[in-house]
């Protein structure tokens, strides 16, 4: 992903203008996923 930002640098940061924007959300997004883990499991229990 660092590649697509280096290569849409000069168009600027807006995506209407074929920037990086949605480059960076994605690795924004899977840095956040990385530090934080997938979240709880499905539950095991009954709350019958």
């Amino acid at each position: 992903m660092t590649v697509a930002v280096t290569v849409k640098w000069h168009n600027g940061l807006w995506a209407q203008n074929d920037g990086y924007e949605y480059p960076l959300v994605l690795i924004g997004t899977a840095a956040a996923l990385a530090a934080t883990g997938p979240g709880p499991g499905p539950s095991t229990g009954c709350s019958d």
